[in-house]
């Protein structure tokens, strides 16, 4: 039930549609890293982040995620 409002779209999927959308396996699901915090889903690797969490001119500080593959 974790929904996503990814930037651009103007609209918001549950992750289930989104990696569906995206054609991902359901199999291969648990290996895609989702990042959250106490209001919900910020992003999805490989996918985007959610449009309320950009940064703007207001924002002070900023997070960022790397993600390396052990491939």
């Amino acid at each position: 039930g974790d929904k996503i409002s990814l930037a651009g779209r103007g609209c918001t999927k549950t992750l289930k549609k989104l990696f569906n959308e995206k054609a991902i396996l359901p199999e291969a699901r648990n290996a895609i890293v989702v990042a959250a915090d106490e209001s919900g889903v910020v992003a999805v690797e490989g996918i985007g982040v959610d449009s309320h969490k950009l940064a703007d001119k207001n924002t002070e500080r900023i997070l960022i995620l790397s993600f390396l593959s052990e491939e």
